[in-house]
């Protein structure tokens, strides 16, 4: 050995094939640097078998350079067993090599294993045995130029052999090149250099075996790994495939929580994780090939949608597990995709449990919520309407009582009456406003309106109270302000009333006093944003007392409510308002020495100006001329239809009365007459349907004119009005009534149209 090791050395670059000698050292130093770099990566999937593959390429170039120094015919027969015992596992290994890299996990195992390692185990066995003859036989030297060639001929089994070695071939390059479509760019690299790096050896191992090689009897395969090495290790080096991809892919399939499940397109399982493994308890290599309908016959759910369905779409199913039920995103991606026949499926199911049990607990809380409103929004539309329909007999009563011939001690006394009343309707009026912005039933409405006529109108409402107090009481607009705004009137007046009623009643002397001012962020081009200032010389407020000014039932203190009255809700609910119109009111003050209250709006000038050209007829009740009118009032409540009756009398028209919807009916069909005024809360029938059942009579009479309706009702909540309108009615009255709100109705009203 040493003599020929000796020999070699002495003729190396003597020799004609030296430049062959030097590619195949080069080859077999850099495979077995790739081999134990290969074998380090302990936890990456295709370590092993790409190790193994590059260590026996190098065991090939060692046996190729013996082979062309050995000079005896039984060291070339020797040397040729020797390649015949390892070549026949690389294809196999190169198989597993791309399989694992492409799929993430083993292909040789248990019966599929030992299927493919049959061929090199017969391969071996033939070789070194006395039936070598099967395999190869005749074998003699031949020099052929410069080159001394092993020559034999090949066996029955070689050409089985042959034709196995390069099935196994072409299907891990069909393999390769399939799942170049579904890989990430990076991969797609390593995947490439890894196929450019087999082609040489696998092209000049044909030339061999179809004698066509360059030097007769010279197999040129092992001197192109030096090449194939290379490629080798740019796909390891420079694009991750030993620390990338694999060890990802495999991270991700095996230690991902959600279930995944590879089915082919008979619905026979191929591949599953460990999640699922678990989770379904299935074992992969007892259930492998076998149809999901045999090993998961109680999950219906997933059967039905795996059966139903071939298209890619995520589908909702629940799986029985562990005696309870789960719920999962199933996702159904065809393999490969956007192909009208898949080979196989990929099922990958997310617990969504979590999520599908808070969304039952949303809807859940939704509807309660929901049914909770719709409970709390009758209640306030009951308590409205049970509570104003006695006070409008109390209110309506006193107003009449006052027209009476009354002593002195007799007016004072309808004064107080007067003045509890109102005092009790500004209380309900808090408390149920309060309780619908709440509860969110309380909406605001844009309308065009004069600002001028706004002001003036509370002022001169408020001015008798300041009076009374002997208090100065000012108001001024200021000159450049728009008349015409748009902004919810009424809501506005409602928040002025109680900051300067407030004012005048936490004010002993000294004065009280409105400014409306533009806002001093206001610039020429912008919508006004417009302050609301009220000034009082009163008791003033501390800075703690400030603090909390604005919370619902707060006062100064219980002096305070003790001394002066009221629920401390006015603040509350005026704020809240002036919230929902997207404005605020703030304040500052000093105790003993006043207080000032801002409410600031921000108010569009107005683009329509036929509203606000003069005052408006409540309501939106037609224009008239104020005639007499013969008048029906349809009222359920016996002291009601009383002060109706009275307040309409006073003021000069004719009044007729029905107790309910059907008796409303009846003297509509028998009498003639102008104008209806309709309660809406009655037994039988209620307003709406007996206002129905009017306009279908009204159609069956030909010329009849069409008679305005006007709703009368207790009920105060938003949309209410609208609700009346759409109902074929004319306008809307809220009780209490006033017999100046009445007469401004009345005088709107005109008669005689045709239905």
């Amino acid at each position: 050995m040493l003599d020929f090791a000796g020999r070699f050395a002495a003729s190396f670059f003597n020799m004609p094939f030296h430049w062959v000698l030097s590619l195949l050292i080069f080859a077999t130093c850099l495979l077995t640097g790739l081999a134990f770099v290969s074998f380090s990566q302990k936890n990456n999937p295709i370590a092993l078998p790409y190790g193994l593959a590059v260590l026996i390429c190098a065991g090939w170039c060692v046996i190729s350079i013996f082979e062309i120094h050995a000079e005896t015919l039984e060291q070339r027969v020797f040397l040729l067993h020797l390649r015949a015992t390892i070549l026949p596992w690389l294809p196999l290994l190169i198989l597993e090599t791309i399989y694992r890299f492409v799929y993430g996990r083993k292909l040789l195992i248990g019966w599929i294993a030992l299927a493919f390692a049959t061929v090199p185990i017969v391969n071996i066995t033939l070789a070194w045995s006395s039936w070598h003859s099967l395999w190869r036989y005749g074998f003699h030297l031949q020099r052929n130029g410069e080159y001394t060639a092993l020559l034999f001929h090949d066996g029955p089994w070689m050409i089985l052999y042959a034709i196995w070695a390069y099935f196994v071939e072409f299907g891990m390059v069909i393999i390769a090149i399939v799942s170049l479509r579904h890989m990430s760019p990076w991969s797609k690299k390593a995947m490439c250099l890894i196929l450019f790096s087999i082609f040489p050896p696998a092209v000049m191992d044909v030339l061999f075996l179809l004698g066509k090689s360059p030097t007769p009897g010279l197999n040129y395969a092992p001197v192109t790994f030096a090449f194939s090495g290379l490629f080798s290790a740019w796909a390891i080096l420079s694009h991750g495939m030993m620390t990338l991809a694999p060890v990802a892919r495999s991270l991700l399939m095996e230690h991902i929580p959600d279930l995944i499940l590879v089915v082919d397109h008979q619905n026979c399982l191929v591949d599953l994780n460990i999640s699922a493994s678990h989770t379904l308890n299935i074992s992969l290599n007892k259930a492998l090939g076998r149809p999901l309908r045999e090993i998961l016959n109680t999950q219906t759910s997933l059967l039905e949608v795996m059966e139903k369905n071939r298209e890619a779409g995520i589908y909702e199913i629940d799986l029985n597990i562990t005696e309870k039920k789960r719920f999962y995103d199933l996702s159904l991606i065809p393999v490969p995709e956007n192909s009208k026949t898949p080979l196989a499926y990929v099922l990958l199911l997310r617990d969504v449990t979590l999520h599908h049990d808070a969304k039952l607990l949303m809807q859940e809380a939704k509807e309660s919520a929901e049914s909770t409103a719709e409970a709390k929004g009758r209640f306030l539309a009951l308590m409205s309407h049970e509570i104003r329909t006695p006070l409008n007999g109390v209110i309506g009563f006193t107003e009449l009582l006052h027209q009476t011939s009354l002593s002195s001690e007799q007016h004072e006394y309808v004064e107080l009456i007067e003045k509890s009343g109102e005092s009790l309707l500004v209380i309900i009026n808090d408390i149920l406003d309060y309780s619908k912005i709440d509860a969110g039933f309380l909406e605001v409405h844009s309308e065009a309106f004069s600002l001028v006529s706004l002001i003036d109108r509370v002022c001169r409402f408020m001015a008798p109270s300041s009076m009374a107090n002997n208090l100065k009481f000012d108001w001024n607009i200021d000159y450049f302000l728009p008349d015409a705004v748009d902004g919810d009137e009424i809501r506005i007046g409602q928040i002025l009333t109680n900051l300067i009623g407030n004012a005048i009643k936490f004010t002993s002397e000294g004065y009280v006093k409105l400014e409306v001012i533009p806002h001093s962020a206001t610039t020429a081009n912008s919508d006004p944003s417009i302050d609301f200032v009220v000034t009082d010389t009163g008791i003033g407020m501390s800075k703690e007392t400030v603090s909390h000014l604005f919370e619902a039932f707060t006062q100064a203190d219980s002096s305070t409510a003790r001394q002066f009255g009221g629920t401390g809700l006015g603040l509350a609910v005026s704020q809240r308002l002036a919230g929902l119109m997207k404005g605020k009111i703030t304040v500052s003050s000093t105790l003993g020495k006043g207080s000032v209250f801002t409410l600031n709006l921000p108010l569009k000038k107005a683009i329509d100006m036929k509203e606000v050209d003069g005052e408006k007829i409540p309501h939106g009740v037609m224009e008239g001329d104020g005639a007499k009118l013969s008048i029906l009032v349809v009222e359920d409540n016996a002291i009601n239809r009383r002060v109706m009756e009275n307040l309409l009398k006073k003021i000069g028209h004719s009044v007729e009365l029905a107790a309910d919807g059907n008796d409303g009916l009846r003297h509509f069909k028998d009498g003639s007459y102008d104008l209806i005024f309709m309660d809406i809360e009655m037994p039988g029938i209620d307003g709406f349907e007996t206002v129905k059942r009017l306009r279908e009579i009204e159609k069956t009479l030909p010329g009849h004119p069409r008679i305005p309706v006007i709703a009368l009702t207790a009920h105060a909540m938003s949309g209410y009005e609208q609700q009346c309108l759409d109902a074929g009615m004319d306008g809307y009255l809220t009780k209490p009534i006033r017999i100046e709100e009445l007469k401004r109705m009345l005088g709107g009203i005109k008669v005689g149209r045709k239905a």
